[in-house]
């Protein structure tokens, strides 16, 4: 049994000499705009949106992100950091630390980033687009229910919520963004690329796909379907 034990246990550590690694910090704020959040009992103004970080170094999947690339965060509650700290890439199932995503809510968020087709990163996304994109990553983080599917996703309700900065109705253009992203999870959306996280202990888990491409007309045409998509929806 002693002898079993340590061979998982070795297992395990050999696993993690191997993992895929970036080191990178936060740079500054891309697309996006201050909106107040709720999560629990913690009423907060925070920026959603996208999250630029310099990426310093990689190994293996990290490899392709060296450079300035622009994020979204998965975990509501922690914070970026400025200096150049370590993340290891990781499956979506390991993120966030305070309630790791289902497979069935990992899919769901592989289903927004099919709806986007990259236009959540293009350096101009409308602020109202890239808000949409980043509440609605914390959405099914936090609140996707297995049994409810895409009906559990309401960011009027639940444990996280969003509105406008200070309190109002969320705007008009953030709610029709957020409903197209919503109704590509209905529709079970397949994305073709991977989609993964790079998680740290201390910091804000972040979350992008493996292919961060130069924007263009593909970015395009995906902001015009999840608005028009988001309209049918209301």
């Amino acid at each position: 049994m002693h002898t079993r034990l340590a061979a998982v246990a070795l297992a395990a550590l050999a696993a993690a000499a191997h993992a895929d690694i970036v080191e990178m910090y936060y740079s500054a704020r891309g697309q996006g705009q201050n909106l107040q959040l709720t999560a629990g009992d913690r009423v907060f103004n925070s920026f959603a949106g996208q999250l630029l970080h310099q990426v310093v170094s990689g190994t293996g999947a990290g490899e392709d992100l060296v450079g300035l690339n622009p994020f979204y965060c998965v975990d509501v509650f922690e914070h970026a950091t400025g200096s150049a700290s370590e993340f290891v890439v990781s499956a979506l199932t390991e993120v966030p630390d305070s309630r790791p995503m289902t497979p069935s809510a990992a899919a769901a968020m592989r289903s927004i980033f099919a709806a986007a087709a990259e236009a959540q990163y293009a350096a101009d996304a409308p602020a109202a687009y890239a808000a949409a994109f980043q509440i609605a990553v914390w959405e099914i983080a936090s609140d996707y229910d297995d049994q409810l599917g895409a009906a559990s996703l309401d960011l009027a309700d639940g444990f996280f919520r969003a509105a406008s900065y200070g309190g109002g109705a969320l705007p008009s253009q953030v709610s029709s963004y957020a409903a197209g992203f919503f109704d590509a999870v209905e529709a079970g959306a397949q994305y073709d690329g991977e989609v993964y996280a790079l998680r740290s202990e201390r910091f804000q888990d972040q979350i992008t796909s493996r292919t961060i491409p130069t924007p263009g007309s593909t970015a395009a045409v995906a902001l015009g379907m999840v608005l028009a998509i988001g309209r049918r929806r209301g």
